[in-house]
């Protein structure tokens, strides 16, 4: 239908009414109203606003005393300026607002009793803290610039850096992605207490740049990638490495002879269970040459391999016939079995047993 004069905007309203008891000059009304705002009405007379009463707040205050009755008066609250509320099944569609109490939705339930959420004008997002030159701010902590997960751009470079902990105390972690500028090959870079240890480059290639590669034990680096070069192949794992030090000592079967060393040294590398032995000694005195198998004891690792396993070359010998020029480690054993020159395996004696120089080296399997 048509209208005279401006066309009414659509808006919602919900007309309040209250009921009174007469019999008084002031009553409260259920919710904040002013003079100008209600329709009193005493036992159906309207009354004059200002002049018959006047409204402050949720008091509604009469001039003089009502007459008595069970509800003859009654307040149209017409322009509830206040407080509105929505009915639930329509939109809500405003301009901005304000919640001074908590919000409540179906995936939000709000009790902070400070600021949680802040969005500044450059459109950076601080969660349980301030906001800073990041884009993203998560944790809330003693210092101004914690954070507990931080997106922010590295100075002086061309990336995003996603920072655990307290940067300003130096308490933190740290992983970089750079792009192909600023001095950067493009790279992405973890940081774990202000130090630099890995970065992964563009090109495929993992540099460690501080500290070492620990692996657990049982663990080492697959190299099965590469295929099997023979049928026989049973591991391509790298477990293990060290290096160390041994120090060896002239055994026999029996009749065991006095000796005194002035030295008697060795260090050793394990790579797998492949160990490299270098070994050196000086012989001062010997009180007899003893009988039985001469045998240099003290090594750092057991032999684990079929009957024998490893030949130790004498690199010098001025203590014992000069056919001994080799040795080798028995299955099981932590010595070396010295072996006359030739292809057998026979055993070496004591023989002429003196004092001088005597060492080697070789290497043999642990399993």
């Amino acid at each position: 239908m048509p209208y005279l004069g401006n066309t009414p905007s659509t808006s919602f309203a919900t007309i309040v009414k209250d009921t009174f008891n007469g019999g008084s000059t002031g009553y409260t009304l259920s919710k904040v109203a002013t003079t100008n705002s209600v329709s009193v009405f005493v036992e159906n007379v309207r009354q004059e606003p200002t002049t018959a009463y006047a409204v402050s707040g949720t008091t509604l205050t009469f001039t003089a005393t009502t007459p008595s009755g069970t509800g003859n008066i009654y307040v149209l609250h017409m322009n509830p300026t206040t407080t509105t509320t929505h009915p639930a099944s329509q939109n809500l569609t405003a301009v901005d607002g304000t919640f001074t109490g908590a919000f409540t939705s179906l995936g939000i339930d709000d009790n902070a009793d400070a600021n949680a959420i802040i969005i500044n004008s450059n459109e950076s997002v601080g969660i349980g803290s301030a906001v800073t030159t990041s884009d993203l701010n998560i944790g809330k902590g003693i210092n101004s610039n914690y954070t507990g997960i931080q997106f922010t751009s590295p100075n002086n470079s061309t990336g995003t850096q996603l920072i655990f902990g307290d940067q300003a105390d130096d308490d933190y972690s740290s992983l970089t992605a750079f792009a192909s500028s600023a001095g950067e090959t493009g790279r992405m870079r973890f940081i774990a207490g202000t130090k630099e240890s890995l970065n992964i480059f563009n090109t495929g290639n993992v540099a460690l740049t501080d500290g070492n590669l620990v692996m657990a034990s049982g663990h080492g680096i697959d190299f099965s990638a590469t295929g099997d070069g023979a049928a026989t192949d049973t591991s391509e794992l790298l477990d293990d490495y060290e290096e160390g030090t041994w120090t060896p000592t002239i055994l026999g079967s029996s009749s065991h002879p006095s000796i005194t060393t002035s030295v008697a040294a060795g260090k050793y590398i394990k790579v797998g269970n492949l160990v490299f032995i270098q070994w050196n000694m000086i012989i001062t005195n010997v009180a007899s040459q003893g009988v039985g198998n001469a045998q240099v004891g003290g090594l750092p690792y057991a032999a684990v391999c079929n009957t024998y396993q490893g030949h130790i070359g004498i690199m010098y010998n001025d203590v014992w016939d000069s056919e001994v020029q080799k040795a080798y480690v028995p299955n099981g054993g932590a010595y070396m079995q010295l072996a006359p020159t030739g292809r057998t395996q026979s055993n070496f004696g004591f023989g002429t047993l003196g004092t001088g120089y005597f060492g080697g080296g070789g290497s043999y399997i642990v399993g």
